[in-house]
């Protein structure tokens, strides 16, 4: 049986779910973005809780609650805000029952993550709840290091695309983005932000 390395594991997955969210907001799609990254926090949920109850609530909490304080208690009313966007594009029976208030999505106003200003409708910005998230992931993976555990190894394999066996050797191969993770080691979340702030949020527009 051929080994499998936590390192080429991790970039066949970088180079799937989480290189894909860059090149969708390469081309605009910021709602798109979004969702994507609702299903990112999935996957990472299922390689590392498989389809333990209230799993997704959990990897918030142990994955980017330690980030940012402002996850706590925010859980559950992300996990209908991903329910409503994933399944209708819209929002989900919580809100529309009005157990939560409704939400507003921002690309780029980190200061305004989680935050609900001068009415109870929840504020979330993508360059902070995607950079958190890969860096969760980035952090998860290490974490298997040197032998990624058989029933994470096994999930993945039931989420990643078959397909993708050969991923690049670099990560800015995989979009300049995500560069920071051949040029620093170890790589921490403010790198994972600047790669995100040079190469999406600032990039020069291509002649």
């Amino acid at each position: 049986m051929e080994p499998q390395y936590p390192a080429l594991i991790k970039r066949n997955f970088f180079n799937g779910p989480i290189a894909d969210i860059y090149r969708a907001l390469d081309g605009k799609s910021i709602a798109g973005a979004f969702i994507l990254t609702f299903c990112l926090i999935d996957q990472l949920t299922w390689i590392e809780f498989g389809d333990k109850k209230h799993g997704y609530n959990e990897w918030i909490i142990k994955r980017l609650l330690p980030q940012d304080f402002r996850y706590r208690d925010k859980d559950e009313e992300l996990y209908s805000v991903r329910c409503g966007l994933v399944h209708a594009y819209d929002p989900s029976k919580s809100i529309l029952s009005q157990k939560f208030l409704g939400y507003h999505l921002h690309e780029r106003s980190p200061a305004m993550h989680l935050q609900r200003i001068n009415n109870p409708v929840l504020n979330i910005c993508l360059y902070s709840l995607l950079t958190e998230t890969i860096y969760a992931a980035h952090c998860m993976f290490e974490e298997f290091a040197p032998i990624i555990p058989t029933e994470q190894l096994r999930r993945f394999k039931q989420q990643v695309d078959g397909n993708r066996r050969d991923p690049p050797h670099f990560y800015g191969e995989m979009h300049p983005a995500l560069g920071v993770f051949d040029k620093y080691y170890p790589t921490e979340a403010n790198h994972v932000k600047a790669g995100y702030t040079e190469h999406l949020l600032y990039a020069r527009p291509k002649c």
